[in-house]
């Protein structure tokens, strides 16, 4: 055998070896890109939950249904609270929406969590918040919003 036959060999593994590692980076960066995607569906999925929490929680219950009924009935603290809670409720669904438009949220998740926000838009405190608010959120996100079909929101 001479060194021509060697170095061709040597090539051969040499393009054989480059082949696998990029078979594996792509494997690894897969894996990686399914990990990153469930670390932030898990992320929204805790948002989500701790926004329609904070109802439940130092009054706020009380505030929530007599606004849900009159929401002329509630002093302006309690505007303020419940204003800052709609603003949490909507901010949550923007960042879903665009996590879902972007291929980061799977329709496995995101149907049913929009479902439950096209319901919130039933209850007067948070359309009324969105009538005066709408113009700080995303444009794609305000037109989605202002064209969803509104189901009944019921306790």
């Amino acid at each position: 055998m001479n060194w021509d036959a060697i170095g061709a060999i040597g090539d051969i593994v040499g393009a054989f070896a480059v082949v696998v590692s990029l078979v594996y980076l792509a494997v690894q960066i897969r894996v990686q890109s399914k990990e990153t995607q469930a670390l932030a569906m898990h992320e929204i999925s805790a948002a989500f939950r701790d926004s329609i929490k904070q109802y439940s929680e130092n009054g706020a219950a009380d505030i929530f249904i007599r606004a849900k009924n009159d929401i002329d009935s509630l002093d302006e603290t309690e505007r303020f609270q419940l204003f800052t809670s709609c603003q949490q409720v909507l901010r949550v669904w923007e960042e879903a929406y665009l996590m879902h438009k972007n291929g980061r949220l799977d329709d496995d998740m995101w149907i049913p969590m929009a479902k439950q926000f096209v319901s919130f838009m039933d209850l007067t405190h948070i359309s009324y918040f969105w009538s005066l608010r709408k113009e700080f959120f995303n444009d794609k996100f305000r037109a989605y919003v202002d064209n969803c079909d509104v189901t009944e929101y019921k306790l």
